[in-house]
């Protein structure tokens, strides 16, 4: 299932132009990823549970309801 993960994540990039792409647990683990070689996939996917708690307490404290 991973592989269709990456797949998915080559086709955003291509899309969008991003530089890379990961698919993170809400728990900071690395599911699948593309990303440059010089990127640590294990400090962007804690990186990104990071932004996401940050973004979830954000819109708690702003009284603008639960992130989906």
């Amino acid at each position: 299932m991973a592989i269709r993960y990456a797949e998915l994540l080559e086709e955003f990039i291509r899309d969008s132009g991003a530089e890379g792409a990961e698919l993170v647990s809400v728990d900071g683990l690395a599911i699948a990823s593309v990303l440059p070689s010089t990127a640590d996939e294990d400090r962007v996917a804690a990186m990104g549970a990071a932004i996401l708690s940050l973004g979830e307490r954000v819109a708690s404290e702003l009284k603008k309801g639960n992130l989906e």
